[in-house]
């Protein structure tokens, strides 16, 4: 039976004696990874060729430099023949004795135990650091949603700035959910970000357009959102009390909504000056 392969965009025939080979490597055979800072592997056991999932031997390999085991496909690889596939796996030429490849095996059973070892106390870190916690802020709620975590940045935000209106709501979406924070006047943004980041399930990675989830006992404890907002702004007055001790001209327009800002009219100069001013004063005292 000829067996195929459709992975480059055509038929090709997988069954071929180049292939052969990939399916016969030896125990000890050394493998090597161009690209995640090029580490060596090396077979301790050679799987079944299941011909169910896939026209190919499945070797159970260990990792040289960190002795953890791992597996490698017979039709992922290559032998090195000077071409650059970029991130890839290639089989070398170099062949360990067996003594070498039982050590590596005894080590990587060694580094099972350790990594359970140090999974565990981690566990009961994360647990002892919670219950620390929920003793040191009595104050706050306990739950890990959104809603319990905009009642605790109320809390937060208000024992912090008494003297400053927050508003805190929360809002859930089709792609998660959110806490948005926005006040005039009073702290900086980065000083309330402070304690907003605390609330955080995690972060986005705009290069990769993705989202990582990370739990951590805060918000494992008092609640978290996936997206955290915040926004400030200033008053009419404090942009007017800019413009009075800067001493220089500006113009200041407000929303219905009480949202305020300088008019540029041409003078970009002065309104940058003006804003930076009324947003130094705005922070006095906090």
């Amino acid at each position: 039976m000829a067996i195929y392969s459709l992975g480059t965009g055509k038929m090709q025939r997988v069954d071929v004696s180049a292939n052969h080979a990939k399916n016969n490597l030896q125990i000890g055979q050394v493998l090597r990874m161009d690209g995640y800072d090029n580490p060596k592997f090396i077979i301790v056991e050679r799987g079944q060729i299941d011909e169910q999932f896939g026209y190919g031997r499945r070797y159970k390999t260990v990792n040289m430099r960190d002795y953890r085991f791992g597996s490698h496909d017979a039709f992922s690889m290559d032998f090195e023949d000077g071409i650059n596939r970029g991130i890839h796996v290639y089989i070398t030429p170099e062949v360990l004795p067996l003594d070498d490849c039982l050590h590596y095996h005894e080590l990587a059973t060694a580094q099972i135990q350790k990594d359970a070892d140090a999974k565990a106390t981690e566990v009961l870190k994360f647990a002892h650091d919670k219950d620390q916690m929920r003793a040191n802020h009595p104050e706050l709620h306990v739950g890990d949603d959104r809603i319990t975590a905009a009642k605790n940045i109320r809390i937060e935000l208000k024992k912090k700035w008494p003297s400053v209106k927050f508003s805190v709501t929360s809002e859930s979406f089709s792609g998660g959910n959110a806490v948005n924070v926005g006040w005039v006047d009073g702290p900086t943004t980065e000083a309330v970000n402070k304690i907003l980041n605390k609330y955080e399930g995690g972060s986005f990675d705009g290069m990769t357009d993705s989202y990582t989830y990370s739990k951590a006992p805060w918000s494992d404890t008092f609640g978290h959102a996936k997206y955290i907002h915040s926004s400030r702004e200033l008053s009419r007055a404090m942009f007017e009390r800019a413009i009075k001790e800067t001493g220089l001209a500006g113009v200041v327009e407000e929303s219905a909504r009480g949202h305020a800002w300088i008019v540029r009219d041409g003078n970009h100069e002065n309104a940058e000056l003006i804003g930076r001013h009324a947003y130094r004063l705005s922070a006095e005292g906090c």
